[in-house]
């Protein structure tokens, strides 16, 4: 093991610990933050999710936000 780190260039203390680490995914915490303002605001268009979500500190776009990941809103009736 200590071979390997010093080929990659990095301590051996760094290396246990990012094994211990478990990877988070911003992408999934952005999906459960636009879930959460959805459900919150039923029927928001994507400019007031977007918005609600700037205005709690997460400034994403639209396309970004919305369209990659087919989040679609309900359209109130």
């Amino acid at each position: 093991m200590r071979r390997l780190c010093e080929l990659n260039g990095v301590s051996r203390s760094w290396f246990y610990e990012q094994q211990g680490r478990e990877e988070v995914d911003a992408n999934q915490a952005l999906s459960q933050d636009i879930e959460a303002v959805m459900e919150e605001f039923n029927g928001n268009r994507y400019r007031r999710i977007t918005r609600e979500l700037v205005r709690r500190g997460r400034p994403v776009n639209h396309k970004r936000g919305m369209r990659e990941r087919r989040l679609l809103c309900r359209a109130k009736r």
